[in-house]
């Protein structure tokens, strides 16, 4: 149960919900449950009544006087609601704010009062609150409403917050459901308690699945969906920020779609109604692959877009371009006409963008998906080809064509576009403007509709196309993902990337220079490559790392010895560069810690040699002399999990490794993973180290895939 004075402050705040639901139920004619709403409020204001006067006499005084002027009106039920939104909600408001002022912090937790005197929590880790600042009952109200199903018996929720949200969903089911809520936070899970409402749940509908570790709490919730897919699930949106690091790329996408399907449901609707209506369409079924050649340009309206206008006019009559209904305007503007346009945003700001340019656009047939707005339909003159998605087909009624598989359109205009050319029957296909982020923290292309600023900034950083960093943000990624499973389930078309500087979409190519180590012929071109590839500063040292052993896997033997020096040289100036952005060296000595690191994320096949950060054999030295040896190999790319080598500590790999294998160096054998030629993802081996050498080891925390390494890294520093 609640503390006692929060749940006296929470008797005046379901008040006012009460009156709000009074009001919502009375506009859509429901005068029953208006009026059952109206009865519960009434009573709840007779018995908080004595408490209200001695708070603030008067106010309470006039706040009974107006409940009493609204109920006089209880026979019309658009004045008895007209007076209950314009006069009483208005004084209990009032009455409400004076009634609580709560505001205190413990560890990464703000407790504060909302407006409506109903709590709400601030994460000052995130600096982001998880319910409303305003009326985070009446929020969650909201967002059950879009939720709930009454066929679903059992729910699934992913993030207790304050308990706003199954308390909701408990008592729109008419207390019937039964709800698993899963959480990491022990302390929030107390708050719930002591100072939300998750105690007004009954005991026996509510289940709390309780892990500390987030992976294993995400591995839970899966299992459940998994297991029982007729369930009812539900992910809070700071669950999603929060954990996403433990999501696997599906759930992560569905959380992200899910929450659009949620937002845009009912425009959709409108827009299918009203495409139908539209003449000069056409059937997809006329669009037969192969009629638009095999080399395309996508066009999106990224940055990117600026730095590739002299290929797009060299372009025009040689390849088919596709583009976005973003980069219309500045692709016609320049005399660049598309072959194919490709729109799917449901919202009316969508329709400015044939300002200017509507005329032009009667030879441009465009492919919309059908939840399109349907301004945009209307204005658009040329032939109007409609795109059936799983999102129109399943939650708008769509207009179904025999024989037409739905499209999966993930979200963005960029990923139908790629679709588009993949079944239209491309073999090349050139991106431009698919920067899927803020390089130079530009956030458009010049003389787009949306218009350009300059300092745009992300929520997170993902890998460049130049080997670097750059700004995005989550729906971004999300994006990215769906372009990415449509490129690599075609291998048959080969993408290339031209944005020099944007997020790097795997599967796609950039056809730079730096990429063509395969075309390398005999010893001298390697050397000019590896002299021009490792100079400071020109691409990152993440990409320049990746880059120097592809071509080290590439070389002969021969090639290597003749070229060994080029290769230490290189090595040593991209090694130099991690350094000075790191701040900080590797201890061989392991001085600092009794702990030597070992930087490594690739080995050289079949030589026995450990070639890591510029130690190479001198770390199975220390680790002779007794020293304790971490080895971390990252994320993305790499099979098996981070393994710590150090005597009497078996070799740790998933069972399905072909390439573990065994390190040998005198009459000791060492457990070690070979890698695929592959760029990892470095950020986490980078943040670790820091980490490991600024802190104690019993304040090593890793979450997900990295645990071990840190169960390792305590084990090793407790020997010490």
């Amino acid at each position: 149960m609640a503390e006692a004075f929060i749940e006296e402050i929470y008797r005046d705040a379901m008040i006012l919900y009460r009156m709000k639901r009074t009001v919502e139920e009375g506009h859509k004619g429901m005068d029953v449950s208006a009026l059952r709403s109206w009865s519960i409020a009434g009573d709840l204001l007779k018995e908080q009544m004595p408490a209200m006067r001695a708070q603030d006499e008067a106010l309470a005084n006039l706040l009974w006087q107006t409940a009493m002027y609204c109920r006089e009106a209880h026979a019309d039920l658009q004045l008895f609601t007209a007076r209950i939104e314009q006069n009483l909600i208005p004084l209990l408001m009032q009455y409400l704010k004076g009634a609580s002022g709560i505001d205190v912090s413990e560890e990464r937790w703000n407790l504060q009062s909302s407006a409506s005197s109903f709590l709400t929590l601030k994460d000052l880790e995130r600096g982001e609150y998880l319910h409303s600042p305003y009326d985070p009952m009446w929020e969650n109200y909201e967002l059950v409403k879009d939720v709930f199903v009454p066929q679903k018996h059992i729910y699934h929720v992913l993030g207790c917050g304050l308990g706003y949200f199954p308390y909701i969903l408990w008592e729109e089911s008419d207390r019937s459901v039964e709800i698993y809520l899963y959480e990491n936070d022990r302390l929030v899970l107390d708050y719930a308690s002591r100072y939300g409402v998750l105690d007004w749940i009954a005991s026996d509908r509510l289940h709390i699945v309780y892990e500390e570790n987030p992976e294993d709490l995400v591995e839970k919730y899966l299992v459940s969906r998994v297991e029982h897919p007729e369930q009812g699930s539900y992910i809070a949106p700071w669950k999603v920020k929060e954990l996403h690091t433990c999501f696997d790329q599906e759930l992560s996408d569905e959380a992200t779609s899910d929450q659009g399907r949620r937002q845009y449901r009912g425009i959709w609707e409108v827009n299918v109604t009203n495409n139908r209506l539209k003449e000069q369409t056409h059937s997809m079924k006329e669009l037969k692959p192969g009629i638009y050649g095999k080399e395309w340009v996508l066009v999106a309206a990224g940055p990117s877009v600026d730095d590739n206008m002299d290929f797009l006019r060299e372009s025009v009559g040689k390849r088919t371009i596709i583009a976005v209904n973003t980069a219309l305007r500045k692709l016609l503007n320049a005399g660049i006409r598309p072959d194919l346009l490709t729109v799917i945003d449901p919202t009316a700001a969508v329709a400015k963008h044939l300002d200017g340019v509507e005329e032009q656009t009667k030879d441009i047939p465009l492919l919309a998906e059908q939840l399109t707005n349907w301004r945009f339909i209307d204005r658009y003159q040329g032939p109007i080809y409609y795109i059936v998605s799983t999102n129109s087909s399943m939650y708008a009624g769509g207009m179904m064509e025999e024989g037409i598989d739905p499209w999966e359109v993930g979200g963005t205009v960029t990923s139908m576009a790629v679709t588009a050319a993949i079944r239209l029957g491309a073999e090349k296909v050139h991106l431009i403007g698919v920067d899927l982020g803020y390089p130079g923290h530009r956030n458009y292309a010049q003389d787009v509709p949306h218009g350009v600023n300059e300092n745009s900034t992300g929520t997170m950083t993902t890998e460049s196309t130049d080997g670097g960093m750059v700004d995005t943000q989550e729906v971004f990624l999300f994006f990215r993902s769906a372009i990415e499973q449509s490129i690599l389930a075609h291998p048959e078309v080969h993408f290339y990337n031209r944005s020099a500087h944007g997020a790097y979409i795997h599967g796609t190519m950039q056809d730079a220079w730096w990429e063509k180590t395969d075309r390398l012929k005999g010893v001298e071109e390697k050397r000019a490559y590896l002299n021009r590839l490792s100079e400071p500063k020109f691409l990152s040292w993440r990409r320049q790392y990746y880059l120097f052993w592809q071509l080290y896997a590439s070389m002969e033997d021969s090639e290597r010895e003749e070229l060994n020096e080029d290769l230490d040289f290189a090595y040593e100036r991209i090694y130099r560069q991690f350094r000075e952005e790191l701040g900080w060296k590797p201890s061989v000595e392991g001085k600092s810690s009794g702990l030597t690191y070992i930087f490594s994320t690739h080995y050289e096949r079949g030589t026995g040699d450990l070639l890591s950060g510029g130690l190479k054999r001198e770390a199975l030295q220390a680790v002779q002399s007794g020293k304790k040896v971490l080895l971390v190999a990252t994320e993305e790319y790499l099979s098996g999990e981070p393994i710590m080598l150090e005597e009497r500590i078996p070799k740790k790999y998933d069972a399905g490794l072909k390439d573990a294998e065994e390190l040998e160096d005198g009459n000791r054998r060492y457990p070690y993973y070979m890698f695929p030629d592959n760029m990892p993802e470095l950020r986490f081996v980078r943040e670790f180290l820091i980490f490991m050498n600024e802190h104690r080891p019993e304040e090593i925390r890793t979450v997900g895939k990295y645990s071990l390494t840190a169960d390792y890294a305590r084990e090793c520093f407790r020997k010490d």
